[in-house]
C-alpha cells in the first residue's frame, strides 16, 4: 500500500480525480444548460461520493490487485519524468474528451439502438408465448 500511495502522490491523483469530477459535472451542464443553477449542489454530491478522499482507499486496493510492488515503483519513476507528469496532468482532459466523444457517438446512432431494443423485445415476447 505504501508504494501505491507514493505513486498516487507523484501522479497527483487527488487533484486529477477532483478535476475529473468537476469536468463530469460541467459536461452534464453543457448537455443540459438548465441545470447550471444546480452546479454547486451537483459538485457537493459528486465530491461526497466520487471525491478523492472517498475513493482513495478503494482505488489503492484496485492498484494493489493489478500491479506488483516493482511495477508500482516503475510507474512512480515514469510519472516523475516530464512526459509522465504531462500524461498525469492531461488525464482529466483526455477522459472528459473521450466521454464527450462516446456520448456524441451514442446520440448520433440512438435510433439504431432503439430499433435493436425493439427487435429484441419482440423476440423475447415471442419466446415467452
Amino acid at each position: 500500500m505504501k508504494a501505491v500511495y507514493e505513486l498516487f502522490e507523484v501522479m497527483e491523483m487527488g487533484t486529477i480525480n477532483d478535476q475529473t469530477v468537476e469536468k463530469i459535472v460541467d459536461i452534464q451542464i453543457q448537455q443540459k444548460p438548465q441545470i447550471k443553477i444546480f452546479r454547486k449542489v451537483m459538485l457537493q454530491f459528486m465530491n461526497k461520493y466520487l471525491g478523492w478522499e472517498s475513493l482513495k482507499e478503494d482505488i489503492a486496493k484496485i492498484y494493489v490487485n493489478k500491479f506488483t510492488v516493482q511495477e508500482l515503483i516503475e510507474l512512480k519513476q515514469f510519472y516523475q519524468t516530464p512526459v509522465g507528469r504531462k500524461s498525469s496532468r492531461l488525464l482529466p482532459e483526455l477522459a472528459a474528451e473521450g466521454a464527450v466523444l462516446g456520448q456524441k457517438r451514442v446520440q448520433q446512432n440512438i435510433d439504431e439502438l432503439k430499433s435493436m431494443i425493439a427487435e429484441e423485445a419482440k423476440r423475447l415476447k415471442k419466446q415467452d408465448e
